[in-house]
């Protein structure tokens, strides 16, 4: 979303910092977009608005906000109200992946794998209550014929609360929060479904 920032983060070893994350996100709704002028955009995300995450969303001002607290909850729904009025311009779906359950950072799914004696020590619990921003996705999907909001949740962790390390005989994630393409394969026919039963795409 617009006016929204998360701490400097290291991506590959490399230092990322607010304003680099700023200036692509500038490029892709200033010039790419309008250059592409897709009939669909789909966004998607980590789940930094989720309590006891290490990185958690920001204003403009860079200041850390209790999460949770009314401003806290202020800045998401006008960022993202505010950014889903943007994408759309005047014709296109926009359609929201809600962030999905997420290991701890640092967890890799395959040294787990391949140090346990069974596929059960490499499970995980997460809380499987909606987050203040996926409710407020949900609003917006409830009150705009051309958003949706889609929660995938059930795809990805199809026991949840528990997480198994392998679904659809794949391993399903590459980290924590990451899916790995072999098993992002394996969950399209069932996506495909829901984009032409909500009339995303034709039927």
């Amino acid at each position: 979303q617009q006016d929204l920032y998360i701490p400097p983060l290291a991506v590959s070893g490399q230092p990322v910092t607010p304003k680099e994350c700023e200036v692509q996100r500038d490029d892709v709704y200033d010039r790419v977009i309008p250059a592409l002028d897709p009939d669909i955009i789909i966004g998607m995300n980590l789940g930094y608005e989720l309590p006891g995450q290490v990185i958690q969303y920001r204003g403009s001002d860079e200041k850390t906000l209790k999460n949770g607290s009314p401003e806290f909850n202020e800045l998401l729904e006008r960022t993202t109200s505010a950014s889903v009025e943007q994408l759309k311009g005047d014709h296109r779906r926009v359609v929201v992946l809600e962030p999905i359950p997420y290991a701890a950072f640092g967890f890799d799914p395959l040294v787990c794998l391949a140090d346990a004696a069974v596929l059960e020590a490499c499970r995980f619990v997460v809380d499987p209550a909606v987050s203040g921003l996926e409710q407020i996705y949900r609003t917006i999907d409830g009150d705009d014929d051309q958003m949706w909001s889609v929660d995938i949740d059930g795809l990805v962790c199809p026991y949840a609360p528990i997480c198994d390390p392998i679904v659809n005989s794949e391993v399903v994630r590459v980290d924590g929060s990451h899916l790995a393409r072999t098993f992002a394969r394996t969950i399209t026919p069932a996506i495909d479904a829901y984009f032409k039963q909500n009339l995303i795409l034709d039927p």
